[in-house]
């Protein structure tokens, strides 16, 4: 287990660049006064790593360190010239987002690991880190957060990449497992906005395995072929709930759909 006294600085304060710097871009987009520029642009650069701090019961970097608010204020500054340049140029707008998501990923998960969490609250906490500045800004924005829209890679690809770390960092260096868990997650975001790849959850009882009915029912729907995959998880395995993917299988041929059935 690393030791609390190994939590880089730097970790932190590259996520919280590239967070207040989207933040302050979607501010100005929409108009924002000043005020509300900087406002959002320090709570998407700051936000996930007090919501970290305070989940771990730790001293909050932010309001201790030094070198935090100067960090977010300067990527702010930087943002007013580049605000015009960035959103007409997709690919730097979802390449910037998704290294942002992938730093507070490490910063999060690292950081929970050296406070003693384990390996699934640690990955927790990095979605929580990835997520929870840009969930309080949208409200704030009073638009609908990315994490509550159906369709996007946002959250999966942080849990991706949060669940990557924290096992990787069992058997591979610190330094590879930091940057290859970046590369991973902004492969993941890039990839799923090249593909139009999206995510459509079909809810379920965790205690009874997947519905093959409900599987059944949402293919016969999709006329259109749209659905391109069935993936079948499983949320974990002390319950000993087993899905009957066999059944599952009935169900799609039924449909007489063409998805890939993929399980977990």
């Amino acid at each position: 287990m690393l030791a609390v006294q190994t939590f880089p600085l730097w970790v932190d304060e590259i996520a919280i660049t590239a967070g207040a710097m989207l933040g302050a871009i979607a501010a100005l987009r929409r108009q924002a006064p000043l005020v509300g520029i900087v406002m959002v642009g320090v709570i998407t650069g700051l936000g996930g790593g007090i919501l970290r701090d305070l989940v771990l019961n730790a001293d909050i970097a932010a309001f201790r360190g030094p070198l935090y608010l100067p960090t977010v204020l300067l990527a702010i500054f930087i943002a007013l010239p580049l605000h015009r340049v960035i959103p007409r140029t997709p690919g730097m707008t979802i390449g910037i987002d998704a290294f942002g998501m992938g730093a507070f990923v490490v910063a999060g998960a690292e950081k929970a690991l050296t406070y003693g969490m384990g390996p699934t609250q640690s990955a927790l906490i990095g979605v929580l880190c990835a997520t929870g500045g840009g969930v309080i800004a949208d409200l704030l924005m009073g638009e609908k957060p990315l994490v509550m829209q159906r369709g996007r890679w946002y959250v999966s690809a942080a849990t991706v990449g949060a669940v990557y770390f924290v096992i990787g960092i069992n058997f591979l260096p610190v330094a590879f497992m930091r940057v290859s868990t970046v590369v991973l997650v902004i492969l993941l975001r890039e990839l799923s906005e090249r593909l139009g790849l999206k995510v459509d959850f079909v809810p379920g009882d965790w205690r009874q395995g997947v519905d093959p009915k409900l599987v059944e029912a949402k293919l016969v729907e999709d006329r259109s072929h749209a659905i391109k995959a069935v993936m079948v998880v499983h949320n974990e395995t002390s319950t000993g709930v087993a899905t009957r993917v066999g059944e599952v299988r009935k169900a799609i041929d039924a449909a007489k759909h063409p998805a890939l059935f993929m399980v977990d």
